[in-house]
C-alpha cells in the first residue's frame, strides 16, 4: 500500500512533445490515416496550456432551461439546467438519476448507516475509461495529458475499458462538463471544442468526487462572491455544497491554487469580477493539481485504517440489571495491518453513527454524528456506550457507536 501522506508529493508535470502511440490511440490512428506514419505534435499543441488562458467554453454552462429541485423532506430548493435530458448543476457537473432523487428528497435513507451516499468514489483507485471515436485528435491529446497528469501527481489509475461495466468515456459535446463521482454503468466526460487540458484535468476531478473550490462553506474567510456581476441565473454556480444540499467535506483552508476554483471572472456578464479575495484583487485560472489538490486526493483515496476500540468493559450484574459498559475508542492507522498509527496534517471530519435504543422509551435512534480528528492526532474518545438488560422487565437499552465506509464516502 502506498503511504497515503507521505509519497504522494507534488511534482513537476511537462507536456509530452512527441506524439505517443499508447494502447487506446493506435486502432484510432489506423481508422484516421491510410498510411501509418510518426506525427510530431506542434509546439504551440504541445505547450498550448502553459499559463491556462480563460477557457471560454468551461464557464459557459449549457444553454438548457432552469429548473428547481425541491427537496420534499426538507423544502431545500437546488436550481439546477436541464440540458438535453440531462441536469447540470453549477454549470459543469451532470447529475445521475440517483443524484437527482437524493436532491428532491426521493431516497430512503440507509438504514444500516442512517445516510445516503451522493456520490460514490473507485474501487481500487482504478478509473476504466474509453474515448469516443468522434473525438478529435487534439482532444485525444489533451484527455492523454490530462490522464497523465492525474496519474504522475496521485497513484490514481487510468485503464483503458475493455469488457468493465462500469467507466468514464470522453466524448464530444457542446459543453465541458463530467458526472459526479462514480456513478456505475457508462458515465461521460463531455468535451466541447475550447476544452483544452487543464479544463479535462479538472473535469476528471468532478468525475472522480471533486467539488468546486469555492463551494466551500468556509469560503467567506477568503474570497467574496459578486453576485451583481453574474449572468442572469449564474448565481447557484457560486453557492456552497451546503447550500446546494449535498454532503460534502473540505480539508485545510482555502486553496487559490486548486485546478478546481473558477477564475475570478467567471460568468461574468459586464466584465467585472464574480469572485475576488477579500483584498478585492483578482487571480486566474490554475493549470494543474495543487497541493491542495493532492491533499484532497489523499483525503479521499488513501484514507486512514480506522479501527473501534471498546476499553474499560465495566459489567454490571445486581439484582435489578444485567449488562456493561465501556469505553469507545476511534484510532486511526496508515496501514490495513493496523501496525503504524496516522498523523494527518490536517483535521478529518468523520461520520460515525451513534445507534441508541431503550425499550423503555418510545422509538430509538440511529444518526451519523460529525466528529473531527485534529492534525497531529490519531485518537477520538466517543464516549461511554452500554448494553443493560432489566432483570424483571426484560426491558433492555444500548447505546453504541460504530464507523461505515470508513467514516466517507462508499464504494
Amino acid at each position: 500500500m502506498l503511504h497515503p501522506y507521505s509519497k504522494i508529493t507534488l511534482k513537476t508535470f511537462t507536456m509530452n512533445t512527441q506524439w505517443k502511440l499508447n494502447a487506446w490511440l493506435l486502432p484510432a490512428l489506423i481508422l484516421l490515416f491510410s498510411a501509418c506514419k510518426k506525427e510530431t505534435r506542434s509546439k504551440n499543441e504541445s505547450t498550448r496550456v502553459t499559463g491556462a488562458p480563460a477557457c471560454v467554453a468551461c464557464l459557459q454552462g449549457p444553454a438548457g432551461t432552469p429548473v428547481v429541485l425541491e427537496n420534499r423532506k426538507t423544502g431545500k430548493k437546488t436550481p439546477v439546467v436541464e440540458y438535453n435530458g440531462e441536469y447540470y448543476l453549477q454549470g459543469d457537473i451532470v447529475l445521475s438519476k440517483e443524484q437527482i432523487a437524493f436532491l428532491k428528497g426521493e431516497t430512503e435513507e440507509n438504514a444500516r448507516t442512517g445516510v445516503s451516499s451522493f456520490a460514490r468514489m473507485w474501487p481500487n483507485r482504478t478509473v476504466f475509461y474509453a474515448i469516443h471515436p468522434n473525438l478529435p485528435l487534439a482532444d485525444r491529446f489533451d484527455v492523454e495529458d490530462a490522464i497523465s497528469h492525474w496519474q504522475q501527481q496521485t497513484n490514481l489509475q487510468f485503464v483503458v475499458r475493455t469488457s468493465q461495466p462500469d467507466y468514464v468515456e470522453f466524448v464530444p459535446s457542446t459543453v465541458c462538463a463530467a458526472t459526479y463521482g462514480k456513478i456505475g454503468g457508462r458515465q461521460e466526460i463531455k468535451l466541447a471544442p475550447g476544452c483544452d487540458v487543464t479544463s479535462v484535468i479538472h473535469e476528471i476531478g468532478h468525475a472522480i468526487g471533486f467539488f468546486h473550490e469555492q463551494s466551500r462553506k468556509d469560503r467567506w474567510m477568503s474570497i467574496a462572491i459578486h453576485p451583481q456581476n453574474m449572468q442572469s441565473g449564474a448565481a447557484p454556480n457560486f453557492w456552497t455544497w451546503e447550500e446546494i444540499g449535498v454532503p460534502g467535506f473540505q480539508i485545510g483552508t482555502f486553496d487559490f491554487a486548486s485546478v478546481m476554483l473558477y477564475e475570478s471572472f467567471a460568468f461574468s456578464a459586464n466584465g467585472q469580477p464574480t469572485i475576488t479575495r477579500l483584498d478585492g484583487s483578482t487571480f486566474g485560472r490554475n493549470n494543474w493539481l495543487s497541493v491542495g489538490d493532492i491533499d484532497t486526493y489523499n483525503h479521499m483515496y488513501n484514507r486512514p485504517y480506522f479501527v473501534m476500540a471498546k476499553t474499560n468493559e465495566q459489567v454490571i450484574n445486581n439484582g435489578t440489571e444485567i449488562g456493561s459498559t465501556w469505553q469507545c475508542d476511534l484510532w486511526a492507522y496508515t496501514d490495513a495491518s493496523m501496525t503504524q498509527l496516522a498523523n494527518l496534517p490536517w483535521t478529518l471530519e468523520l461520520l460515525v453513527s451513534v445507534t441508541w435504543e431503550d425499550d423503555d422509551a418510545p422509538g430509538g435512534n440511529a444518526s451519523p454524528q460529525k466528529w473531527l480528528l485534529s492534525p497531529g492526532t490519531n485518537h477520538i474518545a466517543l464516549g461511554e456506550g452500554y448494553s443493560i438488560r432489566n432483570r424483571r422487565t426484560g426491558a433492555q437499552r444500548k447505546l453504541d457507536f460504530d464507523i461505515y465506509n470508513n467514516g466517507l464516502w462508499s464504494y
